[in-house]
């Protein structure tokens, strides 16, 4: 008798939680809700929304949804499933976490990490392409120059007029995920012959006398444009635009062979 009340409470308790796990009337964390997830992928980049029980999944150039009949869903709080109100085979997003920043869900099939904005979406790609930890990526972040490369407005025109010639490079206190590796090439190969003007210690007047006499159109570009600088001229000697944290190792080791 005993064992059968026990074999009958399983039952009750089994029973019980597939009615959680089949249920899909559960609210939506906010955290999911409260602002749009972007995904980025080598076709582009895409907008997730769940606000107000609506699906929307779609790039962020185009008006047209990946899911073109799937407009609302229902979810389940217990197992994280997003369940789409929709006849398709792949109607199920399973959330495997989530954060305020970061969402992992299986779409189609395939996990994706999807983040709050566009801006953290790129960096966290930045860092899968060219696989580096936070930590590392915030290493590279924290590069600085020695000293000593280092030169001012006025010796920059003093260079300008003379008869000796430098390599000089404008650079910029913000460093981010379209630059850094600009930045770290260049830390690579600076040697005595090159100085470093760094725009955001310039007024506007004097940045913009640099920029003049350098013909530097594009003072905020992500590249780094190397000028040789001397005899009332400049003359553009190179352009740092470096795609892949490879490029950098691969020319660091044929510098060191």
């Amino acid at each position: 008798m005993k064992k059968g009340f026990i074999f009958i409470l399983i039952l009750c308790v089994l029973f019980l939680g597939a009615l959680l796990i089949y249920d899909f009337s559960d609210i939506p964390d906010e955290l999911l809700t409260n602002h749009e997830w972007y995904l980025i992928q080598k076709d582009g980049t895409y907008v997730l929304n769940l606000l107000n029980d609506k699906f929307d999944f779609k790039k962020t150039d185009s008006d047209e949804s990946e899911y073109k009949n799937c407009h609302t869903y229902k979810y389940n709080n217990s197992s994280n499933i997003i369940k789409l109100d929709c006849n398709i085979k792949n109607n199920k997003l399973y959330i495997a976490t989530y954060d305020e920043n970061k969402l992992v869900v299986t779409i189609n099939g395939e996990e994706k990490k999807l983040y709050k904005t566009e801006e953290m979406a790129l960096e966290h790609n930045f860092m899968d392409e060219n696989n580096l930890s936070e930590n590392e990526y915030l290493e590279l972040l924290n590069l600085k120059f020695d000293e000593d490369y280092y030169m001012t407005y006025k010796e920059f025109n003093s260079l300008y007029k003379s008869k000796n010639t430098k390599n000089i490079v404008v650079i910029s206190n913000d460093r981010n995920y379209k630059n850094i590796l600009n930045y770290k090439y260049l830390e690579n190969h600076l040697t005595d012959n090159y100085a470093l003007i760094n725009k955001d210690d310039l007024t506007e007047k004097e940045l913009n006398d640099v920029c003049k006499k350098l013909k530097l159109t594009d003072v905020n570009s992500a590249s780094l444009f190397v000028y040789e600088v001397g005899n009332k001229k400049s003359i553009l000697k190179d352009t740092i635009d470096i795609k892949n944290i490879e490029e950098i190792n691969d020319t660091k080791e044929n510098k060191n062979t």
